[in-house]
């Protein structure tokens, strides 16, 4: 068993309903998903919203993998009372990973724990902020956690570890990696339009056009796609909206 972990701030979000209950999740969630919110989040300062799904004390957060895959991306991050908040710079918070084969065999386990950062920390980086509306304390910067197995897994469980005192409760979204590998993975960037190809090669220095097909191939090779956890939200998990603004609009706020 191989574990990687690095830290990186990316946005992104999905929600996968049962089909059981599906007409009461879907009411749950349509104060989140509808209507188009983008003037409320332009008047928070905010350039992004995505969903997180809490990591229980007790209990297990679940995520149905689409494939069965050996790969799983986490991406967690703390939330932080508002007294430590003020006080402190980093914080120790942890989560056990499981992954289970399609028969609920564990093909891996793991207690993870990072050590979360202040976003002043980075200075003068400046990574963007992530707060949640009404909020009186903060959230930790997002650490990253890329897991590999033995063999493939159908279902990924997590559960949260021991944490320092200011860290109240932990967040996480789940990632499978989208299943282009050579030649499929140049066909998949080809089919994109003109401004999908120019975001998904943004960080090039050369334009989509110049790009060579291996480029092409490798950029939709490394793509991962956000899952949403198993059951009816509010009985099976919780579901919260955090938005992100620029650290510049955080150090002009008053």
């Amino acid at each position: 068993m191989r574990l990687t972990t690095i830290a990186k701030g990316v946005g992104a979000a999905a929600l996968c309903l049962a089909a059981a209950g599906g007409a009461f999740a879907l009411r749950d969630l349509r104060p989140l998903l509808s209507p188009d919110r983008t003037a409320e989040r332009q008047s928070l300062g905010a350039t992004t919203r995505s969903l997180v799904y809490k990591v229980p004390d007790e209990g297990v957060l679940r995520f149905a993998l689409s494939r069965p895959t050996t790969l799983v991306r986490i991406l967690s991050q703390p939330n932080i009372g508002a007294r430590s908040w003020a006080s402190q710079s980093a914080w120790v918070y942890g989560y056990c990973a499981t992954m289970r084969d399609a028969d609920g065999g564990i093909v891996f386990q793991r207690d993870i724990y990072s050590r979360a950062l202040h976003p002043s920390r980075l200075r003068p980086f400046k990574r963007p902020v992530r707060f949640r509306r009404g909020s009186q304390g903060g959230i930790a910067l997002l650490d990253e956690a890329v897991l590999e197995s033995d063999a493939p897994a159908s279902v990924v469980e997590l559960t949260a570890l021991d944490a320092d005192p200011g860290v109240v409760d932990l967040d996480a979204r789940v990632f499978e990696r989208l299943p282009f590998i050579g030649s499929t993975a140049l066909s998949a960037y080809l089919r994109r339009s003109p401004e999908e190809q120019a975001q998904l090669s943004r960080s090039d220095a050369f334009p989509p056009e110049l790009v060579s097909d291996a480029e092409r191939a490798a950029l939709m090779s490394n793509r991962w796609r956000v899952i949403g956890p198993v059951g009816i939200p509010g009985r099976d998990y919780r579901v919260d909206v955090v938005y992100e603004r620029p650290y510049e609009a955080e150090e002009a706020r008053p």
